[in-house]
């Protein structure tokens, strides 16, 4: 854990799969486990990944424990863009996001666009022929939880 010292309990989405497997060889590196000890006393039960998937030959619920460059707010990427295609723009973001409140959500900041789905707008917005100041609002280090 030493090497992870800003995670806190508060950062624990409250869905989150905790691994325990202490003897699982990616334990050390695997965020499903480092956040495993961070688990509120007052916390009794929750998902949990079972011992069989050591019988496995990888784990498919291993998740780094590296921060990403998450990105949110769509403003600056809207900035340069004609009326005509705003609509369709803003229509494709909300169904790849999965709905308006999603939309809003990754806009204002709440949840945080992984460097997939930034890929995957900024293709978008190419895809229609803008190629200028492809950036979203806000960029930070965090961890992925998703």
């Amino acid at each position: 854990m030493e090497n992870y010292k800003d995670l806190t309990s508060e950062m624990l989405p409250a869905s989150w799969l905790f691994c325990f497997l202490d003897s699982c060889p990616q334990a050390g590196q695997c965020l499903r486990h480092i956040s495993s000890e961070l688990i509120p006393d007052n916390r009794n039960f929750g998902k949990a990944i079972y011992p069989t998937v050591l019988k496995q030959h990888s784990c498919e619920f291993f998740k780094s424990a590296r921060k990403m460059k998450g990105a949110y707010g769509f403003n600056t990427l809207f900035k340069e863009v004609k009326s005509k295609d705003e609509k369709i723009l803003r229509d494709c973001l909300k169904d790849y996001l999965g709905s308006h409140t999603g939309y809003y959500r990754y806009h204002h900041g709440a949840k945080v666009l992984s460097p997939e789905q930034q890929d995957w707008i900024i293709s978008l917005f190419k895809h229609y022929g803008y190629t200028d100041n492809l950036n979203f609002d806000h960029y930070c280090y965090v961890y992925n939880w998703q």
